[in-house]
């Protein structure tokens, strides 16, 4: 479906994971409909 894990734990709400994600080069600009 396109969702990413970034997705997924901002929508969690988890934000050590968000920032994990985002060092780790996950991309933050993706879009998916």
């Amino acid at each position: 479906t396109g969702t990413t894990a970034l997705f997924f734990a901002a929508q969690g709400g988890f934000v050590d994971v968000v920032n994990l994600l985002i060092e780790h080069g996950s991309v933050v600009d993706s879009c998916s409909i």
